[in-house]
């Protein structure tokens, strides 16, 4: 099969982008032809991500339609255009177009990986802290933008069975199949001393992530060991 991997923008050193590159690693080893594609590439990314992986053809990076540039201040439209312009782009010309990025079971896609649904992320890191009129009325725009890109028919795949019940949730989906993300777990559980009384992060480091809270958090449980293992983000938003 002749299979398109997208994400609208590898600009970041994440766990979306490593599932990204494992997963093309994964469908090329079983045979199929895969290209990988984005519009937007950060070289520091790129050289973090591939660090140790070989065999990983540079993406090829199609660029922003010009639709998105007048919303070149308004962030979560601007990515919601560019990969639904992605994906569209490249549907008429593979057998598999798997989206990895949106976190919204796009209708153009033929499988998409949620991570998160992203309607719940947009409650949770917007809805909570907008509080003017104009600030409200963005959120209820991104929101039915959201629901205009969803087919809630099309298969999902996700991170675990905790997940599930939130997409099943926001989107209505039914065919969801959970793939875990390669990690290296034997890596992590070098960490010493007494396992019970550990409490391990593993985050991209940017403020969407939260981490600044695991201090908060470590004050209350003074008898524990907090760690926080990561890379910081390489990029800053869609400009």
């Amino acid at each position: 099969m002749r299979v398109a991997l997208a994400l609208y923008s590898l600009s970041a050193v994440g766990g979306t982008e490593r599932l990204t590159l494992d997963m093309y690693r994964a469908l090329r080893d079983l045979g199929h032809e895969v290209d990988l594609y984005t519009t937007r590439l950060d070289e520091r990314a790129w050289e973090v991500l591939t660090s140790g992986m070989n065999g990983i053809p540079r993406p090829i990076v199609l660029g922003e339609p010009p639709i998105s540039r007048p919303f070149s201040r308004t962030v979560l439209l601007r990515e919601l255009l560019v990969v639904s312009y992605l994906v569209r782009r490249l549907r008429p010309h593979y057998d598999l177009v798997i989206e990895t990025q949106s976190s919204i079971p796009l209708r153009w896609a033929d499988t998409t990986y949620v991570h998160f649904p992203f309607i719940y992320l947009l409650k949770s890191y917007l809805g909570h802290q907008h509080k003017f009129l104009y600030e409200k009325a963005y959120d209820t725009l991104v929101a039915l933008a959201t629901r205009a890109l969803v087919d809630s028919a099309k298969p999902v795949m996700t991170n675990s069975t905790w997940t599930v019940k939130y997409i099943r949730g926001a989107y209505g989906s039914q065919r969801i199949y959970v793939v875990h993300p390669p990690v290296n777990v034997e890596e992590l559980s070098s960490i010493g001393g007494d396992r019970s009384r550990i409490v391990l992060t593993v985050s991209r480091m940017d403020w969407g992530k939260r981490v600044i809270d695991i201090p908060e958090i470590a004050k209350l449980v003074p008898e524990a060991e907090f760690y926080l293992v990561g890379l910081p983000a390489l990029s800053q938003a869609l400009s």
